[in-house]
């Protein structure tokens, strides 16, 4: 009797672990549904949204692992320039048909600009450029943000690439050269996207002919797994961040 009694509840345990592994794996599993749900979910509202002209999907091309290049368009009629997107500064600048030194085939003519409106600020970033404020709409894959101010650059630094014509800042507004509203603010702020905030796919093969994608007021879940935490910046200064974060 004792050695039945003890072979049951042995049993009885076996069969507790095995209706508790059961569990974990039906909650891994229902896990996995509500993830792939989820992508499914974020992918459809990112479609709707580019139907509804409310997120802005920029090409990039890959240069060799250095930086990550796309396409943008100024005035009316559009002038073409390439430009290197980026998060370390908040200006754009391209070269002005003025420019003494550029190697950029693309440079800017204000005069060829029904919409261009004239400036007599002066622009200056230490080693990069130097030229004077123009205000003009800015083409974004298929949206235009309105009275948007760049700066049409004279002169360059030496540093300066050859492999694009300017920059594109994606930095905060507080450090933006002369207090410019940066483009990605206006587009917040002419309501072009649905939300505020932007993402960039960064492909690593230089030689794949998609280089990357900048996606503004959104991002593709098709590109990245798992979720997104947010962080309160507590200061926003270029080159040093603080954030709160609950511990």
């Amino acid at each position: 009797m004792y050695m039945v009694s003890y072979l049951s509840d042995t049993q009885l345990i076996e069969k507790v672990l095995s209706k508790d592994k059961n569990y974990y794996k039906i909650l891994e599993k229902l896990n996995r549904i509500a993830r792939m749900f989820r992508s499914i979910v974020l992918v459809i509202t990112l479609l709707l949204c580019i139907v509804q002209g409310k997120v802005i999907r920029i090409p990039l091309r890959n240069y060799e692992n250095l930086f990550y290049i796309g396409n943008i368009g100024l005035g009316t009629p559009v002038q073409n320039f390439t430009v290197n997107f980026d998060t370390g500064s908040s200006n754009l600048f391209v070269p002005s048909v003025k420019c003494d030194n550029c190697r950029s085939p693309n440079a800017y003519n204000s005069s060829k600009s029904s919409t261009y409106n004239s400036s007599c600020q002066t622009f200056a970033i230490k080693g990069w450029v130097d030229g004077y404020e123009a205000t003009d709409d800015l083409i974004l894959g298929n949206s235009i943000v309105k009275r948007q101010t760049f700066a049409e650059g004279e002169h360059f630094g030496i540093g300066f690439g050859s492999e694009y014509d300017g920059l594109f800042g994606l930095a905060f507004k507080s450090i933006a050269q002369n207090g410019i509203l940066p483009p990605f603010y206006n587009m917040i702020d002419q309501k072009l996207i649905e939300e505020p905030v932007f993402s960039m796919w960064l492909n690593r093969n230089p030689f794949h002919k998609m280089g990357g994608e900048l996606i503004f007021g959104g991002s593709d879940p098709r590109k990245y797994s798992g979720d997104f935490f947010m962080f309160q910046f507590l200061q926003q200064r270029i080159g040093k961040f603080e954030w709160k974060q609950a511990l």
